[in-house]
């Protein structure tokens, strides 16, 4: 998908113009495409644009309900909103753990 075409899905989401919000490729998964979101006032979410790979079979209307789920609980990132191919995620500052941080029982 293209910039242009993600922006004119999200925006309505974030209920921000598509020329004021600014995408950032972060990472492409086994399946997905995330994106950071930031639009003119300063607000910052996570686009998660979901892939096809036949290998991987995922029902994405029940990983959104159990994703919706886990947020409403304050068990992950708040749900934005949803959009034809994915969603929009509050977004968390921080940064990926280490391999050691992982393996480390002290890690919070």
């Amino acid at each position: 998908i293209d910039d242009a075409t993600l922006l004119s899905r999200v925006a309505p989401v974030v209920a921000a113009p598509a020329d004021g919000c600014r995408l950032e490729r972060l990472a492409v998964g086994n399946t997905n495409q995330l994106y950071a979101l930031a639009t003119t006032n300063d607000a910052k979410y996570l686009v998660r644009v979901f892939g096809e790979n036949a290998a991987l079979a995922f029902d994405r209307r029940r990983e959104n309900d159990v994703f919706a789920e886990l947020s409403e609980r304050g068990l992950a990132p708040p749900l934005i909103g949803l959009f034809e191919g994915g969603r929009v995620e509050g977004w968390l500052d921080g940064r990926p753990a280490t391999a050691d941080e992982c393996r480390d029982a002290a890690t919070e």
